[in-house]
């Protein structure tokens, strides 16, 4: 029964929300450090989606030996490089994410509270997704959570519509 439970529980959370508002909503009032490991962790999951894509169809088994564990592809990094690798995305996206996860990395591991205003904005700052995406007016983005926030909706968002065949390249440039 536990087993079961805890089955169900991985799949509800490993599902990536098609709605990028009710992410949003759920962010709002959240501690920086907790932003960036839910915005990079939904990243990280839109990744691993695309790369299945790309795929043949894996067995559970043979899923569990690519991506969970100590597998190859069980790491935010190693998945990044491999998509970039099978040209799902460009050098630009490929930066941005190493810089996501690396936001995520130190958000994970301090043990004190980061946050946008010092060490976090420095970082956030250096994403260009925001200015590479046509639609979206970059001036009304300056502030650095604001920014990383963007990006990782922009990425995600873009990962997911490739996977459906629908995306405007410029932004997984």
């Amino acid at each position: 029964m536990t087993s079961s439970a805890l089955q169900a529980l991985k799949a509800a959370a490993s599902a990536i929300p098609k709605d990028t508002a009710s992410l949003h909503e759920e962010l709002h009032g959240q501690s920086d450090r907790a932003s960036v490991i839910l915005l990079a962790t939904s990243l990280e999951d839109a990744i691993e989606v695309r790369l299945k894509a790309s795929m043949r169809e894996l067995s559970k088994g043979d899923y569990d030996r690519l991506f969970t564990g100590h597998a190859p592809l069980a790491t935010f990094s190693a998945k990044i490089d491999l998509a970039w690798a099978l040209e799902l995305y460009g050098p630009k996206t490929r930066r941005d994410l190493h810089l996501v996860r690396e936001l995520r990395n130190a958000c994970a591991h301090s043990k004190q509270p980061l946050f946008f205003a010092a060490e976090l904005g420095a970082v956030a700052l250096l994403l260009d997704t925001p200015v590479r995406a046509p639609h979206v007016d970059h001036d009304q983005w300056p502030e650095p959570k604001d920014r990383f926030v963007l990006t990782c909706m922009l990425l995600t968002k873009a990962l997911v519509e490739a996977t459906e065949g629908l995306v405007e390249e410029v932004i997984l440039s």
